[in-house]
């Protein structure tokens, strides 16, 4: 599966002011989810990436914190390695159109 990232063109979600908190670099207890998550996010660090993980695109960190408030859903967390909590919200693939 082939991660999905979306340019940001709008300030939807955001406070006003606020700026963007870069991802942390990869250690060696980065997951390898997480490494290929930071990789692509690197590439478009002022996106949203959606992330594909089976039937949902996942946002992780800062992009999670920003649609869980913009589309009204849970933000919830993930371990990606020991000890390595992450914020993470998604939504299933198929309702993408509905929000």
């Amino acid at each position: 599966m082939r991660p999905r990232a979306r340019q940001d063109t709008s300030n939807a979600g955001r406070r006003p002011g606020a700026t963007r908190r870069r991802t942390t670099p990869p250690g060696p207890e980065t997951s390898p989810l997480r490494r290929q998550y930071l990789e692509v996010k690197g590439r478009f660090p002022d996106a949203v990436v959606l992330f594909r993980l089976g039937d949902f695109y996942e946002t992780f960190d800062e992009d999670a914190r920003v649609v869980a408030e913009a589309l009204e859903i849970v933000l919830t967390s993930r371990e990606m390695g020991k000890g390595q909590r992450v914020p993470m919200a998604g939504i299933p693939h198929h309702a993408l159109d509905g929000y």
